[in-house]
């Protein structure tokens, strides 16, 4: 006799590449959307955290101000103070208070973001 061929084995191969290209596919795609994703999870959280950074400074900036406007006349009153002790205490605070407006610009900055 003559070989046969039985191509039901050729067609039942082919259908499985087909299917396995498919799933392949469709976990491309998922693991696109699992790294999408993180992303935004991660860009949330960077937000999250400079919230958090803009409200600490927006406490310390009230501290600040509720200092200035208490305690800054008594210690310059103070008769502890010595007069050229005077100029290194109002430039210490003038210091903290730049430093104060310079943190403005980082909580307009978070303000601002496209994330928000």
């Amino acid at each position: 006799g003559m070989p046969t061929y039985d191509n039901t084995n050729f067609i039942s191969l082919v259908k499985q590449l087909i299917e396995s290209g498919k799933q392949t596919a469709q976990m491309i795609k998922s693991v696109k959307f699992l790294k999408d994703a993180k992303e935004a999870i991660e860009k949330v959280s960077s937000v999250v955290e400079q919230l958090r950074a803009v409200e600490e400074i927006g406490q310390n900036n009230q501290r600040l101000i509720n200092v200035m406007q208490n305690d800054l006349q008594d210690i310059l009153n103070s008769p502890y103070i010595k007069p050229d002790e005077v100029s290194r205490v109002v430039e210490s605070f003038d210091a903290i208070v730049q430093n104060s407006l310079d943190t403005v610009d980082f909580i307009d900055e978070v303000l601002s973001s496209d994330y928000l």
